[in-house]
């Protein structure tokens, strides 16, 4: 009887020594990680293995550069306790760049991210490092995947890479990588077109990224940096390239008929918003084909000027025409297009004002593109009005089968 007493008693005891072990187990991994990622030193009093905790003790004495031998021991001992976790690699790069190793710290930064791809810290170091040793198309691998995995990031890495698009020998790798169409392309290309400098430094970056199709943000910023910087032959050119099968055919004036989309780019009918009035494209009675441009009015002051199409028209004569329609269009003077000189303020001609109420009727008018000084041209419907009690207008203005011919 008293020997089945001792076997139970010590059977109990090994099962108390085991459950309190396992307690053991589960308080210190529990308090080793409360504390692993503020106060490192004290989750590894709890465990010594915690590999979350070693990496930051690591980085921490690699940082301070106190205790080098410490801070790679640790790092060695996080890559034992978890292989997968490549931040070990990273302090040992940095503690070999420390140590004027670049070679040895280029390893180590490349194994960091092979094991840990979204690495930021390792991309920067690799980034700046195949930078400096002139391998630009490397380099670019490690900024794509920075800004993919952290957008925020572009305002240190853009201006980077806008000195890259002004480089020519570094300009081929970037405009490659802008042809894969990464996501942050687009804002990418509205910063470097914002910038100041000669365009035609741009062209080989965005003729790449054309190649892909350029989006309509990209594209709307690529015409507009081009016909600020006054190269009108260049934009009609890349206007053309983007326009999607099915288009009109090209012509002096673009989409007379308003049978296409308008997108407000390039060559194409800009309309713009102005509080009381309303520019669509709509079906009515009398149109040629489906549909014609319509202008509607509200009754009160309205400065309208708001349908315009950019032209690039040779010296020559000319002759606009097309049909309009008045709806109970009120107003002292009535609307009227223009055609004008990009950048002048001065009408080249305009037609005779619109108003009342009429039928579909035939307009037409012959104006002189001058040898100089004219290169692009804007046409521009308006109303006209002298003071700001003529600008009080209401009714409906309509036309159609608008083009521009060239005389001889």
């Amino acid at each position: 009887m008293a020997a089945r007493i001792d076997r139970k008693l010590l059977a109990t005891g090994v099962l108390l020594l085991l459950l309190a072990g396992v307690a053991w187990r589960v308080l210190s991994l529990g308090m080793a990680e409360q504390f692993a990622r503020t106060q490192p030193v004290r989750a590894l009093s709890w465990r010594s293995d915690h590999p979350v905790a070693l990496v930051l003790q690591a980085e921490r004495l690699a940082a301070s550069g106190r205790d080098a031998a410490s801070a790679s021991r640790l790092a060695r001992q996080a890559l034992q306790a978890n292989p997968l976790d490549g931040r070990g690699f990273r302090v040992l790069g940095r503690l070999a760049a420390d140590r004027g190793d670049l070679v040895r710290a280029a390893r180590f930064h490349a194994l960091a991210v092979t094991r840990s791809p979204r690495d930021l810290p390792s991309h920067a170091w690799l980034f700046e490092h195949e930078l400096r040793s002139g391998k630009v198309a490397k380099a670019l691998v490690h900024a794509d995947l920075m800004l993919r995995v952290q957008p925020e990031l572009k305002a240190r890495l853009f201006p980077i890479l806008i000195g890259l698009a002004g480089d020519e020998s570094a300009r081929p790798a970037l405009a490659r990588l802008l042809a894969k169409a990464p996501p942050w392309r687009e804002k990418f290309l509205q910063a470097m077109l914002a910038e100041p400098g000669d365009s035609r430094q741009l062209v080989v970056v965005l003729d790449a990224s054309a190649g892909s199709g350029l989006s309509r943000t990209e594209l709307a910023a690529w015409l507009e940096r081009l016909t600020a910087d006054q190269a009108w032959d260049q934009a009609y050119v890349v206007w053309a390239s983007q326009l999607p099968p099915g288009t009109p055919a090209l012509a002096n004036l673009y989409n007379g008929g308003f049978e296409s989309e308008v997108t407000g780019l390039g060559f194409d009918w800009r309309f713009e918003h102005v509080p009381g009035a309303s520019i669509e494209v709509l079906a009515g009675p009398g149109v040629s084909g489906q549909q014609a441009l319509s202008v509607g009015f509200d009754h009160q002051r309205v400065p309208f000027r708001h349908v315009r199409q950019l032209l690039l028209l040779s010296p020559g004569r000319y002759l606009l025409e097309g049909h309009q329609r008045a709806e109970d269009l009120r107003t002292p003077r009535g609307l009227s297009w223009s055609v004008a000189c990009a950048g002048s303020t001065v009408p080249l001609v305009a037609t005779a004002p619109l108003k009342g109420n009429s039928d579909w009727t035939e307009f037409a008018v012959e104006w002189v593109v001058p040898d100089g000084g004219c290169p692009s041209q804007w046409l521009e419907l308006a109303l006209l009005a002298r003071v700001d009690s003529e600008q009080m207008v209401s009714g409906r203005a309509w036309y159609d089968d608008m083009r521009i011919v060239r005389l001889r």
